[in-house]
């Protein structure tokens, strides 16, 4: 349409010069002219010709940039709905959270109600236990005391006796010591009195220690029911801190979701008490997977709601991030800020200085690429019998004078057969008796003998890893909790 409207024009033009020529000179010169037009025509059109080609081929490449935004629309799209059900999902985990956090503070309550308790009644059965021993003791030397009395008013009789026959003998032989006689009965008699009043009181002493023996037996009754009632209380605990175990359990990831991503790993985490403060956890974003190992301040049930908070930080930031723009030090600095945020620490003197120290990574099979950051906690790779160890920032995750403002990022090369190790100080901070002497495993030995066992399968390695553990701690209480995550690429 464009060609025709521009030959229209060129020949609407070319006749106005033609009849503009009728009056301007001679017919060569007329022929001339209109040959000099045609070959200007003829230009012209090779000139529209060129540029609808062109035309043509914008039009073409607007085509399919169209047909390119509408396939980026329908990603956008997919993406959106995906970042919807994911907030969803938080949303759910949130309240989940709230729920466990109004829970383990009801059990927080309990227990401390029960500790109290317990230590009034321990501190009762102590003074009971000092006030028996003594009263024991007491009695022991009243007892020793009325034996030798005794003993020695035997002898006394016995003496006497002899000295009564001997009198009696005396007075068949001699009559004239007859006084003599009668005065050695006088004093047997008063002898007879002195035993019978000591038989008197010595019946009343043996009632007032039946009496202290009354108290003493009810004494172990009231405390045989106090134990009782500690022994209720101590289940009730125990049974409080078993449910936070299952609660724990189930926020960290299961072995299922971890296969696939990582087909062949292991986790042996070992807690000093029934929770943990030590936690695992992973999550995939995009075609890229994170997985981490973390010890919190403190173990027992203070270490295990500091991994709950933890746990809960890491989904968050998951569920915020994207696989084009996650790094495992932009995670870390991220978890630092909501800890310091959320238990309000500002760096004032005498204030808690809870947190967590962890190794964090992320793995991207499609590049063979793992990135790498931790706070205190290393990484461990071996490949070809080789032990390299990437060193972690001098600071934890939480409040610490002397931070940075971001994590060292770790970007490493992976080939196939590579053995990783993640783990917390628990294992190499455990003592055991050497040559009567107690020390620490401490991590050189700890590096020795992965060094030994990367070879092995996942289930192998678990189990080589427990059993020297327990064969080096021997009868000794374990210290800490115990976290090691391997992982073969």
């Amino acid at each position: 349409m464009s060609i025709r409207i521009a030959i229209l024009l060129i020949l609407t033009t070319t006749f106005c010069i033609g009849a503009r020529a009728q009056y301007a000179g001679t017919s060569a010169e007329k022929d001339s002219l209109i040959e000099r037009l045609r070959m200007e025509l003829a230009s012209k059109e090779d000139e529209i010709i060129r540029k609808q080609i062109l035309l043509d081929e914008r039009e073409r490449e607007i085509f399919e940039k169209e047909l390119t935004i509408d396939r980026l629309n329908r990603s956008i799209s997919r993406q959106s709905q995906a970042i919807t059900d994911q907030v969803d999902r938080l949303k759910d985990q949130k309240e989940s959270v709230r729920k466990m956090q109004e829970q383990l503070d009801s059990t927080k309550r309990d227990l401390d109600k029960a500790a109290e308790q317990l230590e009034i009644r321990n501190k009762e059965i102590n003074f009971v236990e000092t006030e028996l021993t003594r009263q024991k003791k007491h009695l022991e030397e009243q007892r020793q005391l009325a034996e030798q009395q005794k003993s020695i008013l035997d002898t006394e009789i016995a003496d006497k006796q002899r000295e009564l026959e001997q009198l009696n003998t005396r007075n068949e032989l001699l009559n004239n010591r007859l006084l003599m006689a009668w005065a050695a009965i006088a004093l047997f008699l008063i002898m007879l009195a002195v035993i019978a009043k000591f038989y008197i009181d010595k019946r009343r002493d043996n009632q007032k220690l039946a009496e202290k023996n009354n108290a003493l037996t009810l004494a172990h009754e009231e405390i045989s029911t106090q134990k009782e009632e500690i022994a209720t209380q101590n289940d009730k605990i125990i049974e409080s801190i078993l449910y936070a175990q299952k609660i724990q359990q189930a926020v960290m990831p299961t072995v299922d979701y971890f296969d696939q991503y990582l087909p062949q790993h292991f986790i042996l985490l070992k807690p000093r008490d029934i929770v943990s403060g030590d936690f695992y956890w992973g999550t995939h974003i995009g075609d890229k997977f994170v997985y981490t190992a973390a010890d919190c301040t403190g173990h027992g049930v203070p270490g295990a709601f500091m991994s709950l908070l933890g746990i809960t930080f890491l989904n968050e930031i998951a569920g915020r991030s994207t696989s084009k723009f996650v790094t495992a030090a932009g995670i870390l600095t991220s978890l630092r800020l909501k800890i310091i945020t959320y238990l309000h620490q500002t760096g004032k003197e005498g204030e808690q200085q809870d947190g967590m120290d962890i190794a964090l990574c992320v793995y991207d099979k499609a590049s063979s690429k793992l990135q790498y950051a931790g706070a205190f906690n290393p990484l461990v790779i071996i490949r070809d019998g080789v032990l390299t160890q990437y060193d972690a920032d001098e600071m934890p995750i939480g409040y610490y004078a002397n931070q940075s403002d971001r994590f060292t990022n770790h970007v490493i090369d992976i080939k196939e057969g590579d053995m990783a190790y993640l783990f917390t100080d628990g294992y190499a901070d455990q003592f055991g008796m050497v040559d009567g002497r107690k020390k620490k495993y401490l991590v050189k030995r700890f590096k020795d003998f992965l060094l030994q066992i990367y070879n092995l399968d996942m289930k192998e390695q678990e189990q080589r890893l427990d059993d020297n553990l327990a064969q080096w701690r021997g009868d000794l209480k374990q210290l800490d909790d115990v976290l090691v995550f391997g992982t073969r690429f």
